[in-house]
C-alpha cells in the first residue's frame, strides 16, 4: 500500500502540488515493488520492439482499470457514508474535485458510476479485476440492471467502447420510446 501524509498542511496545498505529492508516494512505492515497476521516460524506447511496446501498452491500461475499479468502489463506499458532509463539501463530487483535481462533470460520472456499481457487482469486479475500461463500465451503468447486467457484461466484453456505447444508446432509446407510448396510453385512459 502507498503511505500518503496526512497532516492538515498537507491537505491545505494546492490541487496540482497535492497530486505532485501523491505521485511522488506512487513512485516510492513502486521502487519497494518491483513487480509494479515502470520504466522511466529516459528508457531508449527506440530499442524495444513494437510487440514489448503494445504489451506494455496494455499492461499500463490493464493497471489502470483496475486502479479505477479500486477507486470508484471506494468512492461508492465515500458516498455512504456522506463522507465529504463533515468537511464542508457540497457533494462526493465537489470533494472529489478538490482532493483529485478533477474536473467536476467527470467528478460527477465517477460518482454517478460509483452508485451505480453497487448494484451490479459483476460489472463492478470486472472494472476492479481490469478485465472491463472504465469507459464501458460507464456506458453499462446507463442501461444495466441487476436481471440484465450479465448480457450486457458479455457485450463489453466481447467488444469496444464504443460499440458499447451505441448498444446503450440503442437501449436508451427502446426505453424512451416504450415510456412516451405508456404515457400515451395513460393519456386515453
Amino acid at each position: 500500500s502507498v503511505a500518503l501524509p496526512h497532516s492538515a498542511a498537507f491537505w491545505l496545498r494546492t490541487p496540482q502540488t497535492l497530486i505532485g505529492a501523491v505521485y511522488g508516494a506512487v513512485i516510492k512505492a513502486n521502487n519497494r515493488m518491483p513487480g509494479l515497476r515502470m520504466p522511466t521516460l529516459s528508457c531508449a524506447l527506440n530499442e524495444r520492439s513494437v510487440e514489448e511496446l503494445e504489451d506494455e501498452v496494455a499492461i499500463l491500461a490493464a493497471r489502470i482499470t483496475a486502479a479505477t475499479g479500486r477507486m470508484i468502489v471506494l468512492l461508492g463506499e465515500l458516498a455512504i457514508r456522506e463522507a465529504w458532509a463533515g468537511q464542508g463539501f457540497k457533494t462526493l463530487s465537489h470533494w472529489l474535485c478538490w482532493r483529485t483535481g478533477m474536473g467536476l462533470p467527470a467528478a460527477r460520472e465517477h460518482v454517478r458510476v460509483a452508485l451505480s456499481l453497487r448494484e451490479l457487482p459483476r460489472t463492478a469486479e470486472a472494472l476492479a479485476s481490469g478485465t472491463v475500461s472504465y469507459a464501458k463500465a460507464r456506458a453499462l451503468t446507463r442501461v444495466a440492471r441487476p436481471e440484465t447486467e450479465e448480457s450486457l457484461l458479455d457485450m463489453a466484453r466481447a467488444g469496444t467502447a464504443a460499440q458499447l456505447e451505441r448498444i446503450v444508446q440503442g437501449v436508451r432509446r427502446e426505453g424512451a420510446a416504450k415510456e412516451g407510448k405508456d404515457a400515451e396510453l395513460v393519456e386515453w385512459k
